[in-house]
């Protein structure tokens, strides 16, 4: 890849690198809707295709499922929503109650 400096460029001209959104004092980052869009299309394909079989990404993302599932288990109130919230509205005809 000598056709960009660093990660940072690659990332950038992708599209997958953050871009910074903060307000104030509230520092926050969000992923950015430009870059090479066909590009960002071909690395969706080929990490959607590695999880399908037993590959290297495949065993990266079970390992951080797994530390997701374990975190959950040990601060479920501090992870999850508490109190009235819902999923879906109610009365509506696809909720589920």
């Amino acid at each position: 890849m000598s056709r960009f400096p660093d990660r940072s460029h690659f990332a950038s001209w992708t599209g997958t690198a953050p871009i910074d959104a903060s307000s104030g004092e509230h520092v926050r980052h969000r992923l950015s809707r430009g870059g090479n869009r066909k590009f960002n299309l071909v690395l969706h394909i080929m990490a959607t295709v590695q999880l399908r079989t037993a590959t290297v990404g495949r065993a990266y993302f079970d390992r951080k499922i797994r530390a997701l599932r374990v975190l959950l288990r040990r601060h479920p109130r501090r992870l999850r929503p508490q109190g009235p919230f819902r999923s879906q509205p109610v009365g509506m005809p696809w909720s589920l109650r």
